[in-house]
């Protein structure tokens, strides 16, 4: 049990990075160079990739303990058929990493309701 809340407290600290590049990331104008970004979005996606790991180990805890609580993947879906104009590809981007950060936030919660389950 200890462990889990060990898992539980990572997950929160690697969404906490994660939205925290994320936001500076989303919230810096296009005149800025993307190299000044490219540190961010790495960051960003390397902790958003330990989140996705840790939702696999929490969703198989909580079915090992007949727990009620069930941590959502996140799924994007690519086309590369489609031709965006640059502001209907800046709207997109942005609603992409509002739907991240959404995510985050929704599983930052449910990881607070297992740890009071545990």
């Amino acid at each position: 049990m200890s462990n889990i809340k060990n898992d539980c407290n990572t997950m929160q600290n690697h969404i906490k990075k994660s939205k925290s590049n994320l936001s500076v990331f989303m919230y810096t104008t296009n005149a800025i160079m993307f190299m000044l970004m490219t540190p961010f979005v790495k960051l960003h996606e390397k902790h958003f990739n330990k989140v996705e790991e840790y939702v696999n180990i929490l969703n198989d805890y909580c079915k090992e303990n007949n727990l009620d609580i069930k941590f959502d993947n996140f799924y994007e879906v690519q086309n590369s058929s489609i031709m965006y104009s640059q502001t209907q590809l800046g709207s997109l981007t942005i609603k992409q990493y509002e739907a991240r950060i959404k995510y985050l936030n929704t599983l930052n919660e449910n990881i607070e309701s297992l740890k009071g389950c545990i």
